[in-house]
């Protein structure tokens, strides 16, 4: 590893838990923590900012979703290395994490240490995944992907596609969809009615109890 402390940015939207990270991380020599962001856009804008060599993005935050960011991040940041931390690890989220190609996934319920551990193994090119997350995983030749007994959804949803049903999840409207993913109306109708004919479903009421049942409320 270079003798350049590895730049990072944290988001998270839970204050004392980004802070603590940075604290802890601020006081290992070889890793300089650039910012902290709260939410999707303002870790996009961080990346924009600093260049960092790894983001440590949260699964579970509000508004946009931080999937959907990641690509964003790459192309203003290319090389990036992406390490989700979660407090849930529901299986969609982690395949959503496997399609963005995350370096990592470390769970909240972990020591920091690991986290250090984790941010040293993808800047030398080795994925890290907390062994909550690594037993549901299949890493072979052809590369990382969810055990069938752990899939949720057995239908193959695109990224886009899982964003709009996390979104469903939440409750919110098409309007405000698009608002947040930067799409129009009509766009986001779109992404729902492909919903509904992969998965069979007929109504909106249906697709949330989907979305619910699979995780998508935590994705």
């Amino acid at each position: 590893m270079s003798a350049t402390p590895v730049g990072v940015v944290i988001a998270d939207d839970q204050y004392l838990v980004r802070s603590g990270l940075a604290f802890r991380l601020n006081a290992e020599p070889s890793i300089h923590v650039l910012a902290e962001a709260h939410d999707a856009e303002s870790a996009v804008q961080a990346v924009i900012e600093h260049k960092p060599s790894v983001a440590i993005l949260d699964m579970e935050m509000p508004g946009r979703s931080i999937f959907g960011a990641v690509q964003e991040m790459r192309d203003l940041a290319p090389g990036l290395r992406v390490i989700f931390i979660t407090a849930f690890a529901s299986s969609s989220a982690i395949a959503d994490a496997i399609q963005v190609n995350a370096s990592g996934i470390v769970t909240k319920e972990e020591e920091t240490d690991r986290l250090t551990t984790a941010i040293r193994s993808v800047v030398d090119g080795k994925p890290y995944y907390s062994v909550r997350v690594l037993e549901r995983l299949e890493i072979g030749p052809d590369g990382v992907r969810l055990r069938q007994s752990a899939q949720e959804p057995q239908v193959e949803l695109t990224l886009r596609e899982r964003e709009v049903l996390a979104y469903v999840a939440r409750g919110m409207s098409k309007k405000d969809m698009a608002s947040t993913m930067h799409l129009s109306v009509k766009t986001i109708e779109n992404h729902t009615g492909a919903l509904m004919s992969k998965l069979r479903i007929h109504n909106r009421v249906e697709l949330t109890r989907y979305a619910i049942r699979h995780g998508f409320t935590q994705a």
